[in-house]
C-alpha cells in the first residue's frame, strides 16, 4: 500500500476536522495580525496557528483510530509498519509547509485586505520548525505507546498550553520575549537548528515504530 494511500486514510479518519484544521491555518494568522496590527512576532503567530491546527487534526484521527482499533487493523495488512507511522509524520510536515507558504503569501496579500502581517524571517521559521519537531516528536511516540484515552489530556496540554500561556510565561520565567520580539540567528545556528530538527523527527519516527511493533 502506497504512502499516499495511508495519508489519504488519515485525512478520512479526521473527517470534517481536516477542513477545520485548514480553516484554523488560514484564519488564526489573519485574526492575530488584525488584532495586533502586525505587532505579534511571526514565531508567536505561527506556533499558535500550527499547534491548534495540528491538535484539531490529530486529536480526531487518534480518537477514531482508538475507537475503531485502526492501528491493529492496519497491522494485519501486508505492508511495513514504518509506512503506517510515516504517514502521520508526513501529514504533519505537509501541514507545516502549507502554513509557511500561506503565511509568506499573506505578508504580500494582507496589505490589500488592510491587514499588516508581521514579517516571518528564516530564523523564525527554523525556530518554529524546531519547536514543531519537538511537539510531534513527543506526542506521536506517546500515542503509539498508549491509547488515546490515556493521553488526550496530555495532548491538549502540549498542543494548547505551550503555544499560548507557555510562550507568555517565558517572559516571566526566563526573561525571553517571544510574543513581540523578532529573532535573527547566525547562519551556523540556522543550519544547526534545522539539522537538529530533522534528527528529532527521525528519532521520533524510530521510537514510534518500535512502540507500534510492541503492540503486535
Amino acid at each position: 500500500m502506497k504512502i499516499l494511500t495511508l495519508i489519504e486514510k488519515e485525512i478520512k479518519l479526521a473527517g470534517n476536522y481536516f477542513w477545520l484544521s485548514i480553516i484554523v491555518l488560514i484564519g488564526i494568522p489573519i485574526f492575530l495580525n488584525q488584532q495586533s496590527g502586525g505587532q505579534y512576532s511571526g514565531i508567536y503567530t505561527l506556533m499558535i496557528t500550527l499547534n491548534f491546527s495540528i491538535y484539531f487534526l490529530f486529536n480526531n484521527i487518534f480518537l477514531n483510530e482508538d475507537k475503531y482499533k485502526g492501528n491493529l487493523y492496519m497491522l494485519a495488512l501486508p505492508f511495513g509498519k514504518n509506512r503506517l507511522v510515516l504517514a502521520k509524520y508526513i501529514l504533519a510536515i505537509l501541514i507545516f509547509i502549507f502554513a509557511i507558504i500561506y503565511y509568506k503569501g499573506m505578508e504580500n496579500v494582507g496589505v490589500y485586505l488592510n491587514i499588516v502581517f508581521s514579517q516571518l524571517n528564516y530564523s523564525e521559521m527554523s525556530i518554529v520548525f524546531f519547536v514543531f519537531s519537538l511537539t510531534i516528536g513527543i506526542f506521536f511516540p506517546i500515542y503509539y505507546k498508549f491509547s488515546y484515552a490515556k493521553i488526550k489530556v496530555l495532548l491538549a496540554a502540549i498542543m494548547i498550553f505551550l503555544p499560548t500561556w507557555g510562550l507568555v510565561l517565558l517572559k516571566y520565567i526566563l526573561d525571553i520575549e517571544v510574543v513581540y520580539q523578532k529573532f535573527v540567528i547566525s547562519a551556523c545556528a540556522l543550519i544547526s537548528i534545522n539539522i537538529l530538527s530533522v534528527i528529532v523527527i527521525l528519532c521520533s519516527v524510530s521510537i514510534s515504530i518500535r512502540c507500534l511493533n510492541s503492540k503486535n
